[in-house]
């Protein structure tokens, strides 16, 4: 349960390879005060690379960029062979 935080690892400059992730929950309207935009079980990838990272079975709800692998790819990350199965993505619009 990463109510507590938007994503498991925050920044992403090295690589990461074949890890499957199940039951992942990140909820951002359980817990709004956290302050991030980036959801994910990374919540950006600034120049890394992820290889064989598989999310299945979870649920991301959050604002803005939010992804089931990743909140946000930068210029030069690389994602290969990486796939999500069975989990809901919903973002909200902020209140106006």
């Amino acid at each position: 349960d990463l109510s507590e935080a938007p994503f498991m690892i925050e920044e992403l400059q090295g690589s990461l390879s074949n890890i499957r992730i199940r039951d992942m929950r990140i909820d951002e309207n359980e817990n709004p005060a956290v302050g991030s935009a980036l959801r994910g079980f990374v919540g950006i990838v600034n120049g890394g690379q992820l290889d064989h990272i598989f999310v299945e079975d979870s649920q991301i709800h959050g604002y803005y960029m939010s992804g089931a692998i990743t909140g946000q790819l930068h210029s030069g990350a690389v994602m290969r062979d990486c796939s999500v199965k069975d989990t809901t993505l919903i973002n909200y619009a902020p209140a106006s």
